[in-house]
Order: structure tokens, then C-alpha cells, then sequence
């Protein structure tokens, strides 16, 4: 679902290969609204979506214009910007859907900060689980 980063040529190529995705943005990020999709609420306990609107990305000095949907949140005291394409969902789902990968990320973030192991996409071989698995024993037994 969240595939890295915010890239406006990335982000139109998805679009078209119809890759589902869901990315954080930069809260300065610069967009036009082409339509309204929900109204500013509530969120939460302590959260408010302030925007939910389908949205053309980028300014007029950079090439690719991708069409996606966007929803700006204050979830607490975080603002969060994200960018997906997945239209029939609603801005709450979308918004969990991103949180629950902070699990993904809190993780990925062990293993480079305490492990010293740059993660790449070679995670889905066998040889980097078992290296993983070794390095985070050899961590916790040095407790």
C-alpha cells in the first residue's frame, strides 16, 4: 500500500498502471482542488480532517500534474498530508490504513538504527530474513 515516498512522476505512473498506493506528502505540498470529495470533521478523539478533495499535484514549473486524491488531517498534534488513488475509500479508512503500516515503519527503523543493516528491497530474499533473524539475536542476547 505505502510504496516510500512522495514523487510526482512516481505518483502519475501508479495512477496509470493502476497500482494502489498511499504515500505521505510534505504539508507545504502544492496542489489545485479539482473536486470536493468529504467536508472538514471530526476524527477521532483528537484528530480533524481539514481537507478531502481529488486534487491536481505540483506547480506549474514541474512537468507531471498527476490526479489523485488528497486528505490533510491533525491527528493529535501531527499534521498529516497523504496522496492516494483510492477513491472509494473513506478519508477515516484511509487514514487507518496509513497507521497501521506505522508498525511496518517502526520496524524498518530498528533494523537500520539498531542493527546497522541499510534496508533495500532485497528483504524479500530468504538469505535477509535469516541475516535479520541472526542479527536481531545476536542484539537481544548482548542485553
Amino acid at each position: 500500500m505505502d510504496r516510500g515516498f512522495y514523487a510526482l512522476k512516481l505518483i502519475e505512473d501508479w495512477c496509470v498502471q493502476g497500482v494502489r498506493f498511499i504515500v505521505r506528502a510534505r504539508y507545504t505540498s502544492i496542489y489545485e482542488i479539482v473536486a470536493q470529495v468529504g467536508r472538514p470533521r471530526a476524527y477521532g478523539n483528537r484528530g480533524r480532517i481539514e481537507l478531502d478533495a481529488v486534487v491536481w499535484l505540483g506547480c506549474a514549473a514541474v512537468k507531471t500534474h498527476p490526479l489523485a486524491r488528497m486528505i490533510r488531517a491533525r491527528v493529535g498534534e501531527e499534521y498529516i498530508v497523504l496522496v492516494t488513488n483510492q477513491h472509494a475509500w473513506s478519508a477515516e479508512h484511509i487514514l487507518e490504513a496509513y497507521r497501521q503500516r506505522e508498525r511496518i515503519e517502526r520496524f524498518h527503523r530498528f533494523v537500520k538504527d539498531s542493527l546497522g543493516w541499510p534496508i533495500s528491497t532485497t528483504f524479500r530474499t530468504p538469505a535477509c530474513w535469516c541475516y535479520c533473524i541472526q542479527r536481531c539475536s545476536l542484539r537481544c542476547c548482548s542485553f
